[in-house]
């Protein structure tokens, strides 16, 4: 009885033994190949007097070391003039001449045909104006004929309306 009871549960069919077989051959791969990675790794080196002959080998080629800190990107070709402008109504080429790209000056342009600049802070918050803030104090805006003026100064100003704000729970 115990015989045939060992027979029926310990021994496999020829199937079963090649399927043992092949996750052996697995389980063996698995831990023989990241060993062999290991082995295999380069070691490196903290050599930073190497890596510092290396760096300076290739400041020469790199554009910021040639053009004195100026980056490729940067316009060097036009020297920018500021004058006061109104930005509805300035040409292209004076965009040019107050140091702005052409692409800027003419996303500029296209802003104005869509309806154009109330106040020197819309012209201010476009994106291709970012790096010239600088002309804040040169923006004048004329008043747009139809257009009422923001405050009389016969009339006091009315509160504005205060909207319901819910409360904030924390």
């Amino acid at each position: 009885m115990w015989k045939r009871f060992v027979k029926e549960w310990f021994t496999f069919s020829r199937s079963e033994r090649r399927g043992v077989m092949v996750l052996g051959a697995v389980l063996l791969l698995s831990v023989a190949v990241p060993a062999a990675l290991r082995w295999m790794r380069p070691v490196y080196t903290s050599n930073y007097e190497q890596l510092k002959l290396r760096v300076d080998s290739l400041a020469p080629l790199v554009p910021s070391a040639k053009e004195g800190g100026k980056t490729s990107f940067e316009r060097t070709d036009r020297e920018a003039r500021i004058f006061y402008f109104d930005p509805n109504t300035i040409p292209h080429d004076s965009l040019l001449m107050l140091g702005f790209s052409p692409k800027q000056a003419s996303v500029i342009e296209n802003y104005r045909r869509r309806g154009g600049f109330r106040t020197a802070e819309q012209f201010l918050r476009l994106y291709v104006v970012s790096n010239h803030q600088h002309l804040a104090g040169y923006i004048r805006i004329a008043q747009r004929r139809g257009a009422e003026p923001a405050a009389k100064a016969d009339t006091p100003a009315a509160p504005p309306a205060l909207a319901a704000v819910p409360a904030m729970r924390m």
